[in-house]
């Protein structure tokens, strides 16, 4: 598909007024992966007489090109330089790896070429010097587009049933298309005002008042989110006749599913006459090989979608007839059963008679078959969407959780749950302690309290057992919740004298061994008794007196030993809690949670981190400018002798518009 055969003018040749020279071409990288970047530096010279600007060209050779199924070269780059005659200047082309890519037909999607690529730098293809760097591998994959093709931007409230469908499509880098339904690609439609238009999950619109809105679809795929919108405007009475045509979702049984096609139109003015025929336009989808007579009757011969066109004529006197046409979708389904919900909590109860103390999260599990969004409402609230399907259920008492899922065949199923949650979790209490010279044994009572003790009331450290120490020693009992009431007992110090025994070594003295060997004479020899020597007395070294003076008692005047000054107590509190639904129009109220006793405490609502104004009381009136965002509060205590202590609530889900 690519020319191979000789040419008079290169592509690129004749871009300048001069002769320019190229060398010294070298890349800042020998390899780059399908992420990266690679960089080409080449001098370029002016040889001419005359000062002027050179086009200066890159072009990449994919590995093994043949000309035929992959190009000799490509243009990848180039940068313009303005050079005096004989001067030489160093220009940079940067290509990104990404670039490098080629259609392939078969898989439906953009390749990439592994291996050597070679890289020219010239004024014209086919010239100048060149290198090589190697192609690693492609592309991670990547969120790259995200699009809507809506099949129209008008609706009518005459035709409450008719919908507007967002067609969203995403494709990946390499210009695939994502599976909108697969594990890990979220989607999620919004409307600008839900008074106006509705969506559902699917991205059908509705009408609901009259006006304009703004239609967006966000799409969440390997950690990227992009986003496509687009406008609906609602009319009204006034705006003429008008085809209602709803959407239809239908199940196969055995072989076929049938369904008349309930379409109506709605003829202004008065008197007017209407006649109305269905298709199946040739070029529409019609996965479900279904088929439709000018009454409306469809019967579908397998699972898939169709669409289908609704022609009407209106007569309303006049010469000529209005043709209207609305269409809409019929999805059909295998056969399947109903939908199940059940909900579970999963933690472990951590406050008396099995409840929980603290925020509890339910989540609901829904079988095959329904569709992929759960609602939620918590004791007398409203219905709302519940993300990930689950909630989180706030505040002291008896909460009754209530779940439902529908599937597209308009079957429900409805479950709930009862939580109940404790107050806070009781203070660790006070410690205990006893004391004996030199030793110090502490204890606490409750599950999960533990012990700690400080030398000197600042630094805290764990308590594991009986402690060999003395002087004042500060101690308190601890909990998830905080720490209890600050001891300070005096530990004396223990006087008994050591007790220090010394052994004198043993010495003992051996005589050495003593021989007289008499010398040979003709004489005889006499007879010579030498007596042994006697054996030396053994030598006694007396043991060494040792005379251990204990250390003098230490009186027990506490008044001597002052202890240091505790650091001041912080003011301990739980965490506070948000009650009431987040949507606009609605109060919120904070519970403060439990704090040291006698604290005061004051509050400051946030809005996705952000600070309300005048938002310093424990209720806070929702307004439009607070929608889709999380709500969250932070107490502040305060008390004599305390040091003050903020604890902030968990954010609210976003809220929702009325």
């Amino acid at each position: 598909q690519y020319f191979t055969g000789p040419v008079s003018y290169a592509f690129g040749h004749g871009l300048t007024y001069s002769r320019f020279a190229y060398s010294n071409l070298r890349l800042d990288t020998a390899s780059v992966d399908g992420d990266g970047t690679v960089t080409a530096f080449v001098d370029v010279r002016n040889t001419g007489s005359v000062a002027a600007k050179e086009v200066v060209q890159l072009y990449a050779t994919a590995p093994g090109s043949d000309g035929i199924a992959r190009p000799q070269r490509q243009l990848r780059g180039f940068e313009k330089v303005s050079l005096a005659s004989g001067q030489t200047a160093t220009v940079s082309i940067e290509v990104a790896a990404k670039d490098l890519w080629f259609w392939d037909e078969d898989a439906g999607k953009a390749v990439w070429d592994e291996g050597a690529w070679r890289i020219q730098v010239g004024p014209e293809a086919g010239v100048g010097p060149a290198t090589f760097v190697t192609l690693t591998g492609p592309p991670r994959p990547a969120l790259a587009t995200v699009m809507t093709v809506p099949d129209g931007i008008r609706l009518n409230l005459n035709a409450p049933h008719t919908a507007i469908h967002a067609n969203l499509s995403a494709t990946d880098i390499d210009q695939s298309f994502f599976d909108l339904g697969a594990p890990g690609v979220e989607v999620v439609y919004t409307t600008s005002d839900p008074a106006v238009a509705i969506v559902d999950d699917r991205g059908a619109v509705t009408p609901a008042g009259l006006g304009a809105a703004t239609i967006t679809a966000t799409v969440t795929a390997n950690g990227l989110t992009k986003s496509s919108s687009f406008p609906v405007v609602v009319q009204g009475d006034d705006d003429g006749p008008v085809i209602d045509l709803p959407d239809q979702v239908l199940q196969v049984t055995g072989t076929s599913a049938t369904a008349t096609v309930a379409g109506t139109a709605e003829l202004l003015p008065t008197g007017s006459t209407a006649t109305v025929a269905y298709l199946i336009a040739p070029m529409d989808e019609n996965s479900a090989e279904a088929t439709i007579d000018a009454d409306g009757a469809f019967t579908a011969t397998k699972a898939g979608r169709t669409r289908i066109t609704a022609v009407a004529t209106i007569s309303d006197g006049s010469a000529t007839p209005t043709t209207m046409v609305q269409s809409a979708w019929i999805t059909v389904l295998p056969t399947q059963a109903a939908p199940v919900i059940a909900g579970a909590v999963n933690q472990t109860p951590s406050g008396p008679s099995g409840s929980y103390a603290g925020d509890v999260t339910v989540t609901f599990d829904v079988t095959a078959g329904a569709l992929p969004v759960v609602e939620t409402k918590v004791d007398d609230g409203e219905w709302t969407l519940a993300p990930g399907r689950s909630v989180i259920v706030t505040g002291e008492g008896t909460h009754t959780v209530a779940a439902r899922v529908f599937d597209q065949l308009g079957r429900s199923a409805e479950t709930s749950i009862t939580v109940v949650i404790a107050s806070a979790l009781p203070g660790p209490g006070a410690a205990s302690a006893v004391t004996a010279p030199g030793r110090l044994t502490l204890s606490a009572a409750g599950a999960g309290v533990s012990v700690e003790y400080s030398p000197d009331g600042a630094t805290w450290l764990p308590y594991s057992g009986p402690l060999a120490i003395f002087g004042w020693v500060y101690y308190r009992a601890v909990n998830e919740i905080g720490s209890g009431e600050v001891g300070l007992v005096w530990v004396p110090q223990d006087t008994t004298p050591p007790t220090i025994t010394v052994t004198p070594p043993a010495i003992t003295v051996t005589p050495p061994a003593v021989t007289v060997n008499p010398p040979d004479v003709v004489v005889p020899t006499p007879v010579v008794s030498i007596p042994p020597a006697a054996p030396a007395p053994p030598v006694v070294v007396p043991a060494p007196i040792v005379t251990v003076v204990p250390p003098a008692a230490a009186p027990d005047d506490r008044a001597s030993a002052a202890p240091p000054i505790l650091a001041t107590p912080v003011v301990k509190s739980t965490r506070p809690t948000i009650k009431g639904t987040a949507k606009v129009g609605k109060k919120l109220t904070a519970r403060p949670g439990n704090w040291t006793a006698g604290a005061t405490y004051s509050y400051k609502w946030y809005a996705s981190g952000k600070v309300i104004a005048k938002a310093t009381g424990p209720t806070l009136k929702l307004t439009k400018a607070m929608a889709g965002k999380k709500i969250q509060v932070k107490v502040t205590g305060k008390l004599s002798g305390y040091t003050s202590a903020t604890r902030a609530s968990l954010p609210t889900r976003k809220v929702a518009k009325k």
